[in-house]
């Protein structure tokens, strides 16, 4: 007998509602559902993005942009990116079949998604990445040896943690093997209708060979949920002996100037 009966249509909305209401009490921690890894379109069942609040403001006063990408501006985003260095016009090109394409890359130059160079070509930027760690989740009812597996290539191309979540009925068959989630330093968790209990909890291993189109599409992601939930001026955010010590001069700089003018 098993707490659900199939992963996706019951497991799922019970890991999203018992793990949210638990990083609802987390700073800046956000859970996605569907996330890509950004290789030959594998995606995690779910993410934790766990956000650096000082990069979030940081970003925030520097650039201006509260929205992240808008949904409707995503295919312009993911166009710039792959095809970058590239012409406005060529840009807009590719995305006649849209709706309003040469608004959509408007607002990626405004956003400073698009640089322009003195030739007139157009460079993909992205802002601060804002994580500070990612999780992921790969839900299983009782199939913990492919739980393993497909955590393990998420935490390669996207997480700094990885977890097989497991029915709570049917855990006892990975716990008889735990030290093969101790090995590959995979976290195991047991999901019931309403709790989320902790069987192995793995080390933290920050992995420097991320995919960085999956990172920085969650980075996007998170930022538009951390601007949402934070709408207070970002020029009170930052005193000035703040900025000063910043390490970047030239990001001092640049903020310094932007504060300057918000607080006009």
């Amino acid at each position: 007998m098993t707490v659900f009966r199939r992963e996706e249509e019951d497991m799922h909305p019970t890991f999203e509602e018992v793990m949210g209401s638990q990083l609802d009490e987390r700073y800046a921690s956000y859970l996605f559902h569907e996330v890509s890894v950004g290789t030959r379109g594998s995606r995690a069942d779910f993410a934790a993005a766990h956000v650096d609040p000082d990069r979030a403001w940081k970003r925030l006063v520097r650039y201006g942009n509260t929205e992240g990408v808008p949904d409707e501006y995503r295919a312009a985003y993911s166009w710039a990116k792959s095809g970058s260095p590239i012409t406005k016009d060529e840009l807009v090109s590719r995305l006649a079949r849209r709706d309003n394409p040469e608004e959509a890359v408007d607002w990626l130059i405004e956003q400073n998604y698009l640089l322009e160079d003195s030739d007139g070509w157009l460079h993909f930027h992205l802002p601060n990445n804002i994580l500070e760690t990612v999780e992921t989740f790969e839900l299983k009812i009782s199939d913990w040896k492919s739980g393993i597996m497909q955590a393990k290539k998420y935490r390669a191309s996207l997480g700094d943690f990885s977890h097989v979540v497991m029915d709570a009925k049917c855990v006892h068959r990975a716990e008889d093997n735990l030290d093969e989630f101790k090995s590959d330093n995979i976290g195991l968790l047991a999901l019931s209708r309403d709790s989320l209990e902790v069987i192995y909890d793995p080390r933290h291993q920050p992995n420097q060979y991320h995919n960085e189109g999956a990172r920085n599409d969650l980075s996007e992601r998170a930022f538009k949920k951390f601007t949402d939930e934070h709408q207070e001026d970002p020029s009170e955010r930052w005193s000035d002996r703040d900025i000063e010590d910043w390490e970047n001069p030239l990001e001092a700089m640049q903020v310094a100037s932007r504060i300057d003018r918000l607080r006009r």
